[in-house]
């Protein structure tokens, strides 16, 4: 069988949670319905299910690490629950950070755990800067039902938050063909926020 479909193979197992539960029960099996002929089945049922499950989370570790570093506001703002989502976004093939940070930030619009609405809205806030640094040009605009972006330079400078009143907010993106990209936002009301020092 040609080596393309061995590597396939192995790639699903490394990341697919299932087909490693499959393979540990039954090796020989799993790999025939992973595509492999008897021969490559058997070569690959000699593999220990424990060095899968290392590399494996090797490999998650790394995704997540490079998925959070897209995403440190909206790790700021969900706090303890931001690593446990990741990982629940993670199981399937590498699609690469920036669409494994764009896939959590999809989920978290429905994350009922999360009682302010404002994490969701830095997330959304920093997944726009991804959106458009995967553009070469065009725009984007936001609308926040929180002052996302007043509070993205808050967590910028190590603030928390003990209330945060409703306050619409306007943001825009663009960037001119092999230009520069431009941002600007406006909250539309007062803003009010009650931050506290993260020492306090």
């Amino acid at each position: 069988m040609p080596l393309a479909e061995v590597q396939t193979a192995l790639a699903r197992l490394f990341t697919d949670r299932k087909a490693r539960d499959v393979f540990a029960r039954e090796p020989e099996a799993a790999g025939r319905a992973l595509g492999l002929d008897d021969l490559d089945a058997r070569a690959l049922a000699l593999l220990a299910p424990r060095a899968l499950e290392d590399f494996a989370a090797s490999l998650n570790a790394k995704r997540m690490l490079d998925a959070r570093k897209l995403l440190p506001l909206t790790a700021q703002a969900f706090g303890a629950a931001f690593g446990p989502r990741l990982r629940a976004i993670l199981d399937g093939p590498p699609r690469g950070a920036a669409a494994d940070a764009l896939a959590l930030i999809a989920s978290l619009s429905n994350y009922g755990a999360v009682s302010t609405s404002w994490a969701v809205d830095v997330a959304r806030y920093e997944a726009a800067f991804i959106e458009m640094g995967r553009r070469r040009w065009g725009f984007l605009v936001r609308r926040f039902a929180s002052p996302a972006p007043v509070i993205a330079v808050a967590l910028r400078r190590g603030e928390t938050f003990g209330a945060i009143a409703p306050c619409v907010a306007l943001a825009f993106w663009a960037r001119a063909p092999g230009g520069r990209l431009m941002h600007r936002y406006w909250p539309i009301g007062r803003v009010r926020i009650a931050p506290h020092s993260r020492n306090g």
